[in-house]
């Protein structure tokens, strides 16, 4: 079966997003600045976001502040609860809920 997607949305540089990030699709090489990874939608780990801060602490489950370079046509796996774009084109899908671009 194939996962469903709420939204598809292509992201612009130097830009955060926030919500239940599943997957990136790398279109254009460059970096992604930061992000912080969880398991949005799976019970216990469930995260709240208001912007960009967590509501809730336990469910963070890592984050990255140092920019990585990802390659057109590599996927990134995810969950994650917010990445910044930093020069990469990425296809971000997210699962239901909401989505925010700071």
């Amino acid at each position: 079966m194939q996962p469903r997607y709420h939204k598809i949305i292509s992201s612009s540089q130097n830009t955060e997003y926030t919500g239940s990030l599943v997957k990136a699709h790398v279109l254009e090489s460059g970096s992604i600045l930061n992000a912080t990874l969880g398991y949005p939608d799976d019970g216990y780990y469930k995260l709240t976001l208001t912007g960009s801060q967590f509501d809730n602490s336990e469910s963070m489950v890592g984050t990255f502040n140092t920019p990585i370079t990802v390659t057109a046509g590599s996927n990134v796996d995810l969950p994650a609860g917010r990445v910044k774009v930093g020069t990469a084109g990425l296809l971000l899908y997210f699962s239901n809920g909401k989505v925010t671009e700071n």
